[in-house]
């Protein structure tokens, strides 16, 4: 029994010899195998640690270590920006003057009338009718505040001026004639609305403001039309007698007064009880006295600001907002050591 059971061992010992080293080979495998998995898992891309998943589930949470928020300040309220000044406007008062340059549609009347002069009296025209009209408007105007955008505004203006056409012979020297004349004269009343245009519609910076202003006027007595031979005033009319719509900058206060301008336009019409030929001479139309005008206006105006003084003006300086806290980057793990032979 035990001969025969010796003649089997090298074919057991070859069995355990051969299952021994395919163990090893499956082992040292697994070990490779481990290896190159823990080595991808260490690049940016394969990273399944908690330390690689930390970014994306800040991106998830709404924070982002490439988009960080920077330090900024709050520039569309900041105590010295135009926004934050129309919060706290006061009310006001100005004088102010300007120049405007006039269309009248009865400018046409007046110079028929002078034709028909010249040729009943053989005369030659010297100096004819201005076909722009000039005049230096002065008025009052009261603001007061009714919120961060709106000003009731109030107003009382007045207006002259002269046209004036010279005559002369037909002689050799075209000695002087006479001259003809008409004058335009305009006391008005007006009431509206101001609305400064947001900050932040014209400026990231909201540095910028602009405002409009729509003004109704009514004709407040005094408003009419006359020449060397009579005067058409003009009716009072409880629906008014034309409109200003003016546009101006927000100016920064440094104390109560302010210097500031405006650009506009007036519109204004008016009808008499008297007729024509209480104005004019040679060719009169029929009808009563009515006329209009278009008026491109560029005034200048001395503001007061009630409760106003340069300490109030003055804006302090705003503090810079602390900055965001920012991600702090991933700690990469390095490779794992190769397994050696």
């Amino acid at each position: 029994m035990v001969r025969r059971a010796t003649r089997h061992w090298p074919a057991a010992i070859r069995v355990a010899f051969v299952s021994a080293a395919m163990f090893s080979t499956a082992l040292v495998s697994l070990v490779a195998v481990r290896a190159s998995a823990q080595s991808a898992d260490s690049l940016p891309a394969f990273r399944t640690d908690s330390a690689a998943a930390d970014p994306f589930r800040k991106i998830e949470a709404g924070q982002s270590p490439l988009f960080a928020p920077k330090p900024k300040t709050d520039t569309g309220f900041r105590a010295d920006s135009v926004t934050a000044k129309l919060t706290r406007r006061h009310p006001a008062v100005s004088l102010w003057t300007g120049a405007e340059f006039s269309d009248l549609d009865a400018k046409e009347i007046f110079k028929a009338d002078l034709a028909k002069l010249e040729s009943d009296d053989s005369l030659d025209p010297l100096q004819a009718y201005e076909e722009a009209h000039l005049s230096f408007p002065i008025g009052i105007q009261a603001v007061y505040p009714l919120g961060p955008w709106f000003d009731a505004v109030a107003m009382a203006r007045a207006s002259w001026y002269k046209q004036t056409a010279i005559l002369g012979h037909r002689d050799a020297n075209h000695t002087a004639a006479g001259e003809q004349w008409y004058a335009v004269q305009s006391t008005l009343g007006g009431a509206g609305l101001r609305f400064y245009v947001p900050p932040s519609l014209l400026s990231v910076t909201g540095s910028l403001g602009l405002y409009a202003q729509l003004l109704w006027l009514w004709n407040l007595g005094g408003s009419e039309l006359y020449t060397k031979y009579g005067s058409a005033p003009a009716r009072i009319d409880p629906a008014g007698s034309g409109f200003e719509l003016l546009f101006g900058l927000q100016h920064p206060l440094k104390g109560p007064w302010l210097v500031a301008g405006s650009l506009g336009y007036i519109k204004q019409d008016y009808v008499s009880n008297r007729d024509w030929s209480d104005l004019l001479r040679s060719a009169p139309p029929a009808g009563h006295v009515s006329w209009s005008s278009s008026t491109i206006q560029a005034s200048l105006a001395l503001w007061y600001h009630f409760g106003v003084s340069a300490d109030t003006a003055t804006a302090k300086p705003l503090q810079t907002l602390p900055p965001a806290a920012t991600v702090p980057p991933a700690v990469a793990i390095p490779p794992a050591a190769p397994v050696p032979p």
